[in-house]
């Protein structure tokens, strides 16, 4: 009886030995395998390491620029919804597709660095916004259109500053992309402040 005992506790302990090596070696090799296979870098998560790679002045920027083009949406929407002047809707219309546009693209580039970008206007915005709920027809055309050419030279200047101190080359490509538009943008609300008062 004792015998067979201290048989039976052998067997189990050279077959620990035996088991604990190959475990090893089947754990080491499972780790290392896809990187023999594809390279050291290739399994490494692309999002964690690109959002280590962009400056804190980069996540700023890009907080900024979606900033810019959640406000100039909303905004939009209370002037297309309210207004009674077909250029100042026209130029809500534009505003909104354009800059829903552009706010998808900065998303879409933020989101892949990990980096959360406003999805509602700031205080300043939203306080103006509110505003324009109660304005006459007259003042808010006029309002409006004059709101547009300061939020997009400010939006201008943000762009021209991205693409000459940005480091992320991502955000830089972003920035002049849409600076043509913005510019584009910039002149229409121009002319718009001579004609929104009818």
């Amino acid at each position: 009886m004792h015998i067979t005992a201290k048989l039976s506790c052998l067997t189990l302990s050279v077959m620990a030995l035996i088991w604990s090596p190959l475990t090893l070696a089947q754990t080491t090799n499972d780790d290392s395998s896809p990187q023999n296979k594809a390279g050291s870098d290739t399994l490494v998560a692309p999002k964690s390491t690109s959002a280590g790679s962009v400056s804190k002045a980069d996540r700023k920027f890009y907080d900024q620029l979606a900033q810019a083009n959640v406000d100039e949406i909303e905004a939009a929407k209370v002037a297309l919804s309210k207004s009674d002047n077909a250029k100042v809707k026209d130029f809500a219309q534009q505003m909104i597709d354009d800059h829903g546009a552009a706010l998808k693209e900065v998303s879409a580039a933020a989101a892949l660095k990990n980096i959360e970008v406003p999805s509602v206007p700031d205080a300043k915005h939203q306080k103006n916004i509110d505003r324009m709920q109660n304005l006459s027809l007259i003042d808010l055309n006029s309002q409006y259109a004059q709101a547009a050419v300061d939020d997009h030279r400010a939006t201008l200047n943000l762009l021209n500053k991205i693409q000459a101190k940005a480091k992320d080359q991502d955000l830089k490509a972003l920035a002049q992309k849409m600076a043509p538009t913005v510019q584009d943008h910039l002149n229409m609300a121009m002319n718009l402040t001579a004609g929104s008062s009818h």
